[in-house]
């Protein structure tokens, strides 16, 4: 049997290794248009532009693994698709049998029509032929239009003045990024853009591009002459979808799959930019640009053909790198009735935006807040439901919203509480069981030497043992609040025995300021009291140490 993949992209990449991972031994071609393996797309406006990095330091899989896992690459079009003789045909003529067909053919620029778009120095940007040809402009061009305001119009508005380029970006909207962002997302973005010096635009029309063989400058609705020796077009894309069309597969924003990728021909699946799929969460069809999501598809695409049942289920999330701006998004923003800002997105440049629909939250824009960003993509997979004011209150710790009587958890962060059980911690990172050290001799640790493996034994009313769980987490608390101290190794340089993993870790999901360290253990009668005793007063010194040393205190 043999699975053909057509499009070299993120989403193929991502189903030669799925459909190995899942079991699949038989046959695997991946057909793509450029000569490349494939490569990740979103650095093209960024390193690659800038050439601190090249093509092949951004192939998704080196070459190796295609060779090991026996995947066949060819460069090749695909013009059509035969259902009943189960084919693609190939630019040079060629029929190719498939048993099973995945489309991962992405998406386009949307073109712009307007006079002078074939003049030399105009240029769309989409893969590393296009980001080629505009460093090619660039050696000839200090000034530089760019038309569109979305992400693509303003990541490369930003690399270029990195670069040192004269830039203008022309927007028709009276705002930037006005479809997918609050309007004070866009009014941040504005106000970075122009600190940059870029000549920001809004409510323009572009009428022509202007030049004899080469641009020299764009024409606006209005009669104003901007001059320009390059021209980028930055104003949305559309996906892919002529294969499927003309072979009568569905298609409405995209090549129409289950929740599975599979198409209505069984034998056909489609997934990434191409691809629209049932969103169960916001009960909508939906079809995403993002590397993220295409991954996702190709999962659960290769464990179907595997005879796997793996639904497409992961939370939408996105970013965007401007200067020395990361913006982090979780959900889906459509349809809100409300944000919340936690920070000033009016001043400096951290802050985050939640957006609600009625009283779920729905999606988040954390722009450099990557504690945020976490905190929004647990929230919103567990559907739960922040208190407003406390979520825009910066002294109210995310921890406390996540746990708030009716946020829908219900895991006690009290100090010297008691030990949350495993269902009220899912979601947190799992405290692995604990596998026997080798003292530096070499001899296996006895258990005199591993007092915190008993401390894992024994139940929390075991009076030794819960000394010794409170003055851990007294001792964590006092420590350096802002090291992340996990305890599951001895520090480094310890001499003789190696203790093993504590049951103290600290809640990596919220960040420096607000971590609660957790607690996991459970207790055993066949170890004496004694010993967890001793081993929680040891532990604790060894924190205590960790005070004037956060680094003393290994990460696993």
């Amino acid at each position: 049997m043999r699975v053909v993949i057509v499009g070299a992209s993120h989403a193929g990449a991502q189903l030669c290794a799925s459909l190995r991972q899942n079991g699949w031994t038989d046959e695997i071609l991946l057909i793509g248009d450029e000569p490349s393996l494939p490569y990740q797309r979103p650095p093209l406006s960024k390193t690659f532009l800038a050439g601190t990095t090249t093509l092949e330091d951004l192939l998704i899989r080196k070459p190796g693994f295609y060779e090991k896992e026996q995947v066949v690459f060819r460069q090749a079009r695909v013009t059509g698709i035969s259902r009943e003789a189960q084919t693609v045909s190939l630019d040079d003529g060629e029929a190719v049998g498939y048993d099973r067909l995945v489309l991962c053919v992405g998406a386009r620029p949307r073109l712009l029509r307007i006079p002078g778009m074939d003049l030399a120095g105009v240029h769309y940007l989409r893969d590393a032929a296009d980001i080629e040809a505009i460093k090619g402009s660039l050696a000839t061009a200090g000034r530089a239009v760019i038309v569109g305001a979305g992400y693509i119009g303003l990541e490369a508005a930003a690399s270029l003045r990195k670069l040192g380029v004269e830039v203008t970006v022309l927007e028709a909207a009276d705002r930037v990024l006005g479809r997918v962002t609050a309007p004070e997302v866009s009014a941040f973005y504005d106000r970075v853009h122009r600190e940059e010096g870029v000549d920001l635009r809004l409510g323009v029309g572009v009428a022509a591009l202007e030049g004899e063989s080469r641009v020299s400058g764009v024409r606006l609705a209005d009669g104003d002459l901007i001059a320009a020796e390059l021209v980028i077009v930055g104003v949305g894309v559309l996906p892919n979808v002529e294969l499927a069309q003309d072979a009568g597969l569905a298609v409405d924003d995209g090549i129409v799959v289950d929740a599975h990728g599979r198409t209505e021909d069984p034998n056909i699946f489609a997934a990434g930019d191409c691809a629209s799929y049932p969103d169960a969460r916001y009960d909508r069809r939906v079809r995403l640009e993002s590397v993220a999501s295409a991954v996702e598809h190709a999962k659960s695409v290769a464990a179907t053909i595997c005879g796997k049942d793996k639904a497409i289920s992961a939370l939408p999330w996105f970013w965007s790198d401007q200067y020395d701006i990361k913006l982090q998004i979780a959900g889906l923003s459509t349809g809100y009735d409300d944000i919340v800002l936690r920070g000033d997105p009016t001043t400096g440049r951290d802050f985050a935006c939640f957006y609600f629909a009625g009283e779920t939250l729905i999606a988040a824009d954390c722009v450099n807040r990557a504690q945020e960003f976490m905190f929004s993509k647990r929230a919103i997979t567990e559907g739960l439901s922040p208190d407003r004011s406390a979520l825009a209150d910066l002294q109210t710790p995310l921890a406390a919203l996540l746990n708030a009587p009716g946020s829908g958890v219900a895991t006690s962060l009290r100090v010297g509480a008691s030990p949350p059980r495993r269902s009220e911690i899912r979601g947190y990172p799992r405290v692995r069981r604990a596998t026997p050290r080798r003292s530096v001799a070499g001899r296996r640790a006895s258990r005199w030497h591993r007092p915190f493996s008993s401390a894992r034994r024994h139940r929390a009313g075991a009076s030794a043992g819960a000394c010794a769980y409170t003055l851990g987490y007294l001792l964590i608390f006092l420590g350096s609040a802002g090291a992340v101290l996990r305890p599951d190794k001895p520090p480094r340089g310890a001499s003789g025995h190696q203790l093993r993993r504590s049951t103290l870790r600290a809640d990596r999901l919220i960040g420096s300021s607000e971590r609660d360290p957790r607690l996991r253990s459970t207790v055993s009668t066949t170890v004496r009291k004694q010993r967890a005793a001793l081993g929680g007063v040891l532990w604790g010194l060894i924190l205590c140490a960790a005070r004037s040393n956060p680094c003393s205190v290994r990460d696993s």
